[in-house]
């Protein structure tokens, strides 16, 4: 087993890059689609500084923080969407909820006359099990040649 001191991998510049390079990209939109004051405004920043980083290519800390948080909180991003998704399903839930709340309010009359019908049914196929159990001795009676019915009867 080899041990090592040092981690293989070390910090990638690339990703550094690739997040500078995202970045100044938000940033010449921001420029392009407002210009120096409308992005000023968008980032909550004030306009000379969004001209100095415009001008010389490069972002001042205040604007890099600033176009972080845009990328974080912004429309299109990872936490945004999932902040919709929260507000679709607590929408859902409130939804949800609400039914089971006429449910409640509902269920116990509906129990009651669903008791009652099955009470009904019980009853009524009682009524015809006894019938017909009366029918079966009278038919067995008269098979085995009983031939008195009256007999036969409950």
């Amino acid at each position: 087993m080899n041990k090592q001191k040092r981690p293989v991998v070390q910090r990638s510049r690339h990703i550094e890059d690739l997040h500078h390079l995202r970045l100044m990209s938000l940033f010449q939109e921001q420029v392009r689609e407002w210009g120096y004051k409308g992005a000023a405004v968008v980032l909550g920043i004030d306009r000379r500084t969004v001209v100095s980083s415009a001008k010389s290519g490069q972002l001042t800390n205040r604007v890099r923080e600033k176009l972080e948080r845009a990328l974080q909180y912004g429309v299109g991003s990872a936490a945004a969407e999932q902040r919709e998704r929260n507000d679709k399903q607590e929408e859902r839930l409130d939804m949800i909820e609400g039914r089971v709340k006429d449910l409640r309010e509902h269920l116990p009359s509906g129990l009651k006359r669903l008791k009652m019908s099955l009470d009904g049914v019980r009853k009524y196929y009682g009524v015809q099990r006894r019938l017909i159990e009366q029918r079966l001795l009278v038919l067995e009676a008269s098979r085995w040649g009983y031939g008195d019915r009256s007999r036969c009867r409950r």
